[in-house]
């Protein structure tokens, strides 16, 4: 019985390493090149004002500023936080990024309060596509007109990929 079971142990341990030395690998040589990006935008509500937007800068990760979207590209946006200031008492309704006709919610939650203002941030895993041409704007609103500001702060990273 005893050579049975080293037998089967030997078998076992084998099998284990001839498996392990044989996997296939990811291979990223395969998948087309990505050109990183992040970016930044800044959005504020003026007192009596029910919503606004802004556009976004983008940056390669270098710095360096990214004026457009390439022609033939497109920009792939995979993670976005924010950080904002809302009226205690506002009915604050919604953060988005995205293009002028297409638009992502960003989740916010309040992380700290005072007597006047709701400390909120968020963060989200998304895939927002922004194509050639297109400019990444960010929008926050009310439910209604508030007498009072509202100011956002919005990261992002993606990456620029050929558009097909």
């Amino acid at each position: 019985m005893k050579p049975l079971k080293w037998i089967v142990l030997f078998a076992f341990a084998v099998s284990t390493a001839f498996a392990q030395s044989w996997s296939q690998p990811v291979r990223e040589v395969d998948r087309p090149a990505k050109s990183a990006i992040q970016g930044n935008c800044y959005v504020s509500i003026a007192p009596g004002e029910g919503g606004n937007n802004s556009d976004c800068s983008l940056h390669n990760l270098s710095g360096n500023l990214v004026p457009a979207i390439p022609d033939g590209k497109a920009l792939v946006i995979e993670n976005v936080s924010a950080t904002c200031s809302i009226p205690a008492a506002a009915p604050f309704r919604a953060l988005n990024i995205g293009t002028t006709s297409m638009r992502t919610d960003i989740p916010l939650i309040t992380q700290g309060t005072n007597s006047a203002y709701n400390y909120m941030v968020g963060a989200q895993l998304v895939k927002v596509y922004i194509p050639a041409g297109q400019k990444v704007w960010v929008a926050m609103g009310y439910q209604f007109n508030y007498n009072a500001s509202a100011n956002c702060g919005v990261q992002f990273q993606g990456y620029l990929e050929s558009a097909q």
